[in-house]
């Protein structure tokens, strides 16, 4: 069903009394063109006109004469496409089952007085009324609905909305009125206009999946305060974003609501982290400003069929501005074209002799209209196509207006060519950002606003040319385990870690590379044990109930004489004992030290809302100072954990620093992707703390691994 598909609408409760919800709904009513039914015997007439019915346009303060009026739900002469109901809380129920025995399948209920002041046992009544007839519920506590191709407006939210190729999906009706009040100074519109309330039945990705398909809406802007089923919601975005660009302004990010957890990786998963990479890994545009939220899906929208060029030319009367967004630029990895020498001597064609074609283009400050047309036609003489963006101040010599004219004919000639202005200034610049902005061309007051939109433009261009392969493709597996054997001895574990034999069994099944570990229960068994390795060795207490061993010496390293092990070894066992006398011990590890290497910390985690997460970061103990984190959600392409590892601040040290080789990547790569391997296939694991993996120029290898269950 379509949710969009309506021809027919009931108001419950239509009234004529100004200042009621019910009379409002009646008047934005007064330009649908199609069946208008209202509900109240209050304003029943017997034997309504014949000419009732599918209706012209109409208007004015009559608007009751237009509307059929029917005693009760019941006595309605057709089933209505859609009902509204903005009545008494105390009412609803009854009245949303009168529609489902009327055969009514799509309800908007704008009542409030249910789970938004903790009436959810209310709320959960109409959500089993809706489940039991099929109906679709948009509500409870929210706006309406508004679709503006039909003169739509199932709401009491103003009238004065401009038809345009953005729909808005806003949780918080307040935020929708605001919305469009603002959209319409920055001269834009919406095609939908969805306030979804309390969201009892329908939510974001349900209104997502339609408007995915809706020929009417090409950007898709959402408010939200929370996130409902987020592996879906993950899911259908993916799906949808490299088709139609999302915007979206998530409230609720900040770390008051985040929830910590016990070990690092679940503190590492908190939700405002993991929904930002989300958002990422989705391709949605997020951002925490509104007016971000409006000039990104303004560009979007003006933009859906225009080629967006990786370089930019900019032009500017003025050295400072140019200057000033040139920084601009490279802060926001924005790539400035460059000229050949003979691409120059075009740009110089008109020019004062003063004038630099050094990109930013310099035209200097006596620049009239005529010499910002002719380097306009100088920029479209090359053989190249660049994004195009126009600096203004207003000197003296300066006609701004017939400046901003040139512009907007410049883009009539050139329709395909992308083109961003930045008039800086006040009052001496006039009439000039209304003719630009009334004809299309991206303008702004500020060009580092600018920049950040073609920032923005960039990003959705390249997410449409790459996402084909995660969406189409899922991941490649490693081949099948034979994993019941491990799965039965996990669900005898009586604590809440995998001890260290069934651990070292799980990863040796899956072809994990790890150290040789000798397990040392008595001081009498260290010189047998250190005879079997060389180097320097490592040792570390071996217990199910303790996660973190370094914070008080409970690893030490770089131990090379016998009697350094034996002194080790007293050392751990002394200091658990004091810290931890509870504690169950199982003695103490030795193993081999690894030389050369670099430490990589790898977690994964089985969030509540969207399913597995994959956590990848550097600085074991300083990772909340450093913050040099990098999240996924599973399943992952191999190209997918490199790129991980690619976005980590430490990176440009895994690859070459100071002489030293770089890294072993791929084997790197391959463990981790063996450890998302043995967490996807073992659902008894919930969690995965690796501290870590030692990677150097030959191997990566798996040093102490935690198996949650």
């Amino acid at each position: 069903m379509n949710f969009f598909d309506i021809a027919s609408v009931a108001i419950i409760w239509a009234s004529q009394t100004p200042g009621k919800i019910w009379n409002d709904l009646l008047k934005n009513m007064s330009d649908f063109s199609w069946t208008t039914y209202g509900v109240n015997p209050k304003y029943f007439v017997h034997n309504p006109p014949p000419s009732f019915g599918h209706l012209p346009p109409h208007k004015g303060e009559d608007y009751m004469q237009w509307v059929q009026m029917y005693p009760d739900i019941s006595s309605l002469p057709e089933v209505p496409d859609i009902a509204v109901f903005a009545i008494p809380a105390s009412f609803v129920a009854e009245s949303l089952k009168a529609c489902g025995e009327k055969g009514i399948k799509r309800v908007i209920i704008i009542s409030a007085g249910f789970k938004e002041i903790w009436n959810t046992d209310a709320e959960k009544e109409l959500q089993d009324i809706a489940k039991h007839y099929g109906i679709w519920l948009l509500g409870p506590n929210c706006l309406g609905y508004i679709d503006t191709s039909k003169s739509l407006n199932l709401s009491f939210g103003g009238k004065d909305i401009r038809p345009w190729n953005i729909a808005l999906v806003s949780q918080s009706g307040a935020m929708a009125v605001a919305f469009t009040d603002w959209a319409y100074e920055y001269g834009l519109g919406f095609s939908k206009i969805i306030s979804m309330g309390n969201k009892a039945c329908l939510n974001e990705n349900d209104f997502l999946q339609q408007l995915a398909r809706d020929p009417e809406t090409d950007v898709i802007a959402l408010y939200l305060e929370s996130i409902e089923a987020g592996r879906v919601f993950y899911e259908t975005v993916q799906e949808i974003s490299p088709k139609k660009p999302i915007v979206i302004v998530k409230s609720g990010m900040s770390s008051r609501w985040s929830k910590a957890a016990a070990s690092h990786t679940g503190a590492l998963a908190s939700s405002a982290d993991l929904l930002n990479a989300v958002f990422v890994q989705s391709g949605l545009h997020s951002t925490h400003r509104l007016e971000e939220f409006f000039l990104w899906g303004q560009a979007f929208s003006q933009t859906r069929h225009t080629d967006i060029p990786e370089e930019m030319v900019v032009i500017t009367n003025a050295g400072g501005p140019g200057v000033m967004i040139t920084d601009h630029m490279e802060f926001s990895a924005v790539k400035m074209a460059e000229f050949s020498d003979e691409e120059k001597q075009i740009l110089m064609q008109g020019m004062p002799e003063a004038a630099s074609v050094k990109n930013p283009l310099d035209i200097i400050g006596d620049a009239t209209s005529l010499r910002y047309e002719q380097i306009l036609k100088n920029i479209a003489s090359l053989d190249r196509n660049l994004a195009i963006f126009v600096l203004l101040t207003p000197q003296t010599t300066t006609d701004v207006d017939a400046v901003a004219q040139k512009i907007v004919d410049f883009k009539k000639r050139f329709p395909d060519r992308l083109i961003f202005t930045a008039f800086m200034g006040g009052h001496s610049l006039g009439d000039s950002r209304d003719i630009l902005e009334q004809n299309g061309i991206l303008s702004y007051d500020y060009p580092q606003k600018g920049i950040g939109v073609y920032a923005r433009l960039l990003a959705q261009k390249r997410w449409e040319k790459t996402s084909d392969l995660c969406i189409q493709n899922p991941p490649p597996n490693l081949p099948p385990i034979k994993g019941e054997g491990l799965k039965k001895k996990i669900s005898s574990q009586t604590g809440s870690i995998c001890d260290m034999s069934l651990t070292k069994e799980i990863l040796d099944t899956y072809g994990v590379n790890t150290i040789g570990e000798y397990l040392v229960t008595d001081e009498a068994e260290i010189e047998n044990v250190f005879a079997q390795l060389s180097g320097e060795i490592v040792a570390k207490v071996s217990s199910p109930d303790i996660a973190h061993k370094t914070d008080i010496g409970w690893v030490i390293l770089g131990i090379k004489t016998l009697q350094e092990a034996r002194q080790a070894y007293r050392s751990i066992m002394q200091s658990v004992r004091q810290h931890c006398p509870d504690a169950q011990i199982d003695g103490v590890i030795l193993n081999q030290q690894v030389p050369e290497s670099h430490e990589i910390f790898v977690g994964c985690k089985r969030d509540p809302s969207f399913g597995d997460i994959l956590i990848v970061w550097r600085w074991w103990i300083y990772v909340n100072v450093y913050n040099d984190v990098v999240r996924k959600l599973l399943p992952l392409w191999r190209s997918e954990i490199q790129d991980m590892f690619e976005h980590l601040d430490m990176t440009p040290i895994l690859r070459w620093v100071r002489w030293k080789p770089a890294v072993h990547m791929e084997s790197l790569v391959d463990t981790v992707a063996r450890m998302a391997q043995i967490f996807n296939d073992i659902p008894e694991i919930h969690e995965i703390d690796i501290n870590p993996i030692l990677v150097n120029q030959e191997s990566a290898v798996v040093i102490d691994a935690k198996l949650y269950i």
